[in-house]
C-alpha cells in the first residue's frame, strides 16, 4: 500500500503526496556531470567500467596525451626523465654514463634549472608508452587528480558518503570521519558546458562575481533577487555609468513584460554570475542527494463522489504526477503547483503532514 505523506481536501477534491518507492534516479535522465563511484556495498552514481580511482582519472589524463606530450605539466616530464634514466633497459650503459657526465656539468651551471622537463619530453615524444608506464608505477590517486586540475580541460569535484541509518552524499567533507569519507567524483569537460549549457566561458568558470560584466552576461542587482542579462551598455539616469537589464531573457517573447527592461547604474550590480559550472554539478548532486535519502514524491487528485441517496462516498483519481524530489514541504508544493491544475493550488497550499 502507498504511503501517503501529505494531504489536503476540501467537500469535493482531495489531494494526497504519497512517497515514491519506485521513482527513476536522476542519474537515468540527461545530466551534465558524469558521476564515477566506488564503494563495497553501494551501487551509487553513474555507470562505469574502471578498476578504481587510479584507472578513471588515468582515463582522463589519456584524453589529453598530446597536451602532457607538448609540456602543458612540466614537473610530470621531470619525473618521467629521472624514471627512464633509472631504468633498467632505458639505454645501454655507456649512454648512461655519458647522460650522467652531462648531467653533473650541467647542473653546476643550471642548478634548479636543469632541463630535466625538455628531457622528459623527448623522450616521451619518442615513445609515449614510457610516460604512461612512470605515471601508473610512480603517481598516486592525489597526484594524478593534480595533474587533471592542472591541465583544465574539466570541472571535477569530490564526492563524499555519510553512511549512518541511511546515507547521503554531498561535494562536501561531512564532519563525521567515521561514518564518512570520499567514494569518487562528478565531471565534465569544460567543453560540453560551453556546448550545452549557453552561457559564456566567464559565467562558467570565472570565480571573480565582482567583476565588470559584459553584454550577455547574467548579473543581479539591488533589490531583486532573480538573474537580469545584460544587453547594451547605457547612461543611467543618474548620468553614471549603467547597463540595460533584461529580466525576461530567458521568456518568450509574448510572456515579457516592458517593466522587466530597466536601466541600472554600475554600482546597484550586486553579483555577476559565476563558477556556474560548478554549482551545476553540486546541483546534480543534491538532487542524487534527495534520491537516496528517499525524499521521493508524487501526487494522486481525487474527486469526492457523494451518493444523493445513501450518502456515502466514492473517489475518483482525477490526476496524478511523479518524480518529485524535496526536502522540506514548501519546495514540495512549489513543484507541484507547477504541474497540478491551475484551480487547485489552494488545496496544495493546505497541504499538511498526515
Amino acid at each position: 500500500m502507498r504511503e501517503v505523506a501529505y494531504s489536503a481536501s476540501n467537500e469535493q477534491y482531495r489531494l494526497d503526496v504519497i512517497y515514491d518507492e519506485t521513482a527513476r534516479s536522476p542519474r537515468e535522465w540527461s545530466n551534465l556531470g558524469t558521476m564515477v563511484c566506488f564503494h563495497g556495498r553501494y551501487d551509487l552514481g553513474d555507470k562505469h567500467d574502471y578498476s578504481g580511482p587510479k584507472d578513471f582519472l588515468l582515463s582522463l589524463l589519456l584524453e589529453h596525451e598530446n597536451e602532457l606530450l607538448a609540456g602543458a605539466c612540466p614537473d610530470v616530464l621531470s619525473r618521467l626523465f629521472y624514471y627512464w634514466k633509472n631504468h633498467d633497459g632505458a639505454n645501454d650503459a655507456l649512454c648512461l654514463e655519458l647522460l650522467n657526465m652531462a648531467e653533473e656539468l650541467t647542473h653546476s651551471q643550471l642548478g634548479d634549472s636543469f632541463p630535466a622537463d625538455k628531457l622528459g619530453q623527448v623522450i616521451a615524444k619518442d615513445d609515449p608508452a614510457w610516460l604512461w608506464e612512470m605515471v601508473e608505477e610512480e603517481l598516486s590517486s592525489g597526484e594524478f587528480l593534480g595533474i587533471v586540475e592542472d591541465l583544465g580541460k574539466h570541472v571535477i569535484l569530490p564526492l563524499y558518503l555519510y553512511d549512518h541509518s541511511g546515507i547521503t552524499m554531498s561535494t562536501s567533507v561531512f564532519s563525521c570521519p567515521w561514518d564518512s569519507g570520499q567514494v569518487g567524483w562528478i565531471y565534465a569537460s569544460k567543453q560540453k558546458f560551453i556546448d550545452e549549457t549557453g552561457y559564456s566561458e566567464a559565467e562558467l568558470f570565472s570565480t571573480d562575481s565582482k567583476r565588470t560584466p559584459v553584454i550577455g552576461e547574467r548579473v543581479k542587482v539591488k533589490g531583486r533577487d532573480d538573474w537580469g542579462e545584460v544587453t547594451e551598455n547605457v547612461i543611467a539616469l543618474d548620468g553614471s555609468p549603467g547597463y540595460m537589464i533584461n529580466f525576461d531573457y530567458n521568456k518568450v517573447l509574448r510572456a515579457r513584460k516592458p517593466e522587466n527592461l530597466v536601466i541600472v547604474p554600475q554600482h546597484e550590480i550586486t553579483e555577476v554570475m559565476a563558477n556556474r559550472a560548478e554549482q551545476m554539478l553540486i546541483d546534480e548532486v543534491e538532487e542524487y542527494d534527495l534520491y537516496i535519502r528517499g525524499e521521493c514524491y508524487g501526487y494522486s487528485l481525487s474527486k469526492l463522489n457523494t451518493c444523493e441517496c445513501c450518502g456515502a462516498t466514492t473517489i475518483e483519481e482525477v490526476d496524478s504526477c511523479w518524480g518529485f524530489f524535496a526536502d522540506t514541504l514548501a519546495d514540495l508544493k512549489e513543484q507541484i503547483k507547477d504541474n497540478v491544475p491551475s484551480e487547485f493550488r489552494d488545496l496544495v497550499d493546505s497541504l499538511k503532514l498526515r
